[in-house]
């Protein structure tokens, strides 16, 4: 059975304000996108990125994955059913995922593939009534049978607090038999990937759940703001990872998400560390900034020290400077 992904990046983001396409805007010093193009190279899924005209999107990830262009911004459900004219009516599972939503683990994808009870999984959760989720409906039996966008929920529905969270699998001989049944009859006027879950209960598909338990690590990026809690629920991630691996972590600190650091180092107040190695016994002080380095064994480096694209070898003293020449 093949595993393919598709990872929807045809929007802009204009409410984000900034030049380059908000997938590409970086959280812990990578892209939105390749935060979970790289747990899906993991998992070894053969990859579709929809993106639209003139995207600067390739030009990132390279040859690594496949594109499709969405010429014109006409929703979610449009964006797949390019995707699935082009890879046509193969035995595959298809896993379906917003490209500006990049907390996104292995343990994940591997649930969500799991299909051999039902036709197709949605990410779920719940939470409260305010947040612009699309809801779940589930018939008298308890069924997923609808998703109901909050722009067009009545009041009624905007009271459930069972949520979609925009992550899907679906088995892709029902996938490619409905996605062009969507039409746009909706407030955006646009083709909505939520509508496959009616037409899919439509024809007795049985549709699963996967609860999240913690919708805030699933939320999209549409603002500046909420890119900004992005970086702090991922630095948190981060820094517990190297909590439980033994890295002493001595009050602010930031360690991006392309940094390696071995247990039995200490990070002072302050210190910055941006795609380094940090070998076992390392100690960082204070306000220095290690960008690009390979840091050996047991090395001491001082407070507030700039070293940049060098291996350090020998310790480094209180405010010195090391840039690679």
């Amino acid at each position: 059975m093949r595993n393919i992904a598709v990872v929807l990046a045809g929007g802009r983001g204009a409410r984000m304000k900034q030049k380059l396409n908000k997938v590409l805007l970086k959280v812990c010093g990578k892209p939105l996108i390749l935060h979970i193009i790289d747990v899906l190279k993991q998992k070894k899924l053969e990859i579709y990125v929809v993106v639209g005209v003139n995207s600067e999107i390739p030009s990132v990830l390279g040859e690594s994955v496949k594109y499709v262009v969405q010429n014109e911004p006409l929703g979610t459900g449009h964006a797949l059913r390019l995707v699935c004219d082009v890879i046509g009516s193969v035995e595959a599972n298809v896993l379906v995922i917003n490209g500006d939503g990049p907390i996104v683990d292995e343990k994940l994808v591997d649930e969500m593939l799991k299909l051999t009870d039902c036709e197709a999984k949605l990410l779920v959760d719940k939470c409260c009534s305010e947040h612009k989720f699309g809801r779940i409906l589930r018939d008298e039996n308890g069924l997923i049978c609808d998703i109901i966008e909050a722009k067009d929920c009545d009041a009624e529905q905007l009271k459930i607090n069972e949520v979609n969270l925009g992550v899907y699998c679906f088995k892709n001989r029902f996938l490619v038999r409905n996605v062009a049944k969507i039409c746009r009859n909706n407030a955006q006027n646009e083709y909505y990937l939520t509508d496959l879950v009616n037409l899919l209960y439509q024809e007795n598909c049985k549709i699963s759940d996967v609860n999240a338990s913690n919708f805030e690590y699933f939320l999209s990026v549409n603002t500046l703001e909420e890119l900004r809690k992005m970086e702090e629920k991922m630095q948190a991630s981060i820094q517990r990872k190297l909590l439980d691996k033994g890295v002493r972590i001595i009050g602010n600190v930031y360690v991006d998400s392309l940094s390696k650091i071995e247990g039995n180092v200490i990070l002072n107040p302050n210190c910055v560390i941006e795609n380094s190695v940090l070998n076992s016994g390392c100690e960082i002080g204070a306000n220095s900034v290690i960008n690009n380095c390979v840091v050996m064994q047991d090395i001491k480096i001082g407070a507030c020290c700039i070293v940049q694209g060098v291996d350090v070898l020998n310790n480094i003293e209180n405010g010195s400077k090391m840039l690679k020449k």
